[in-house]
């Protein structure tokens, strides 16, 4: 495998990817454009999406995502009392980022918050800021800021890289 890409699927989420041969994570707030409907409202922005994934694969040389690429996706659900809207919204979002995954023909595995907390962060608190410092101690030259005028970490970064 010569990349592993991996999403936090919310629209305050985000995309990694990993080159097996070299260490170099490229990340990547989830990118978003103003819904079609709504005041105030955002939507994942599939093109940029697209074009942030083939540029991935283009620098990395990968011809055959099938076989040199995975994503690996976290298993998120609606949560009860959501509201309708929203978990509708989220739905469309998440179903959307799997087209993205399944058009550049990169193999897609789903895995739920719990099955990689337990094996990446067993013996902790398997929370955010125990997730954070997994990043930290793991990636130590990878920063979590979604932008330089951040003053914390982005936790869909870190979910994304966990």
């Amino acid at each position: 495998m010569k990349v592993i890409f991996g999403v936090d699927p919310g629209l305050s989420g985000a995309v990694v990817s990993y080159a097996t041969a070299t260490g170099v994570c490229k990340l990547s707030v989830m990118p978003t454009m103003p819904a079609l409907r709504g005041h105030n409202k955002r939507e994942l922005n599939a093109r940029e999406l697209v074009t942030w994934f083939d540029t991935q694969l283009t620098d990395l040389g990968i011809t055959d995502p099938s076989t040199d690429s995975i994503c690996v996706m976290e298993d998120v659900h609606a949560m009860p009392k959501q509201g309708i809207t929203s978990a509708f919204t989220f739905g469309e979002n998440v179903g959307a980022l799997k087209a993205v995954v399944r058009v550049k023909n990169i193999p897609l595995v789903m895995v739920t918050p719990q099955a990689w907390k337990k094996v990446v962060l067993g013996g902790t608190a398997k929370d955010k800021s125990a997730a954070i410092a997994y990043v930290h101690s793991r990636f130590p030259g990878i920063t979590l800021r979604a932008t330089l005028r951040c003053t914390t970490d982005h936790d869909g970064l870190c979910s994304s890289l966990s």
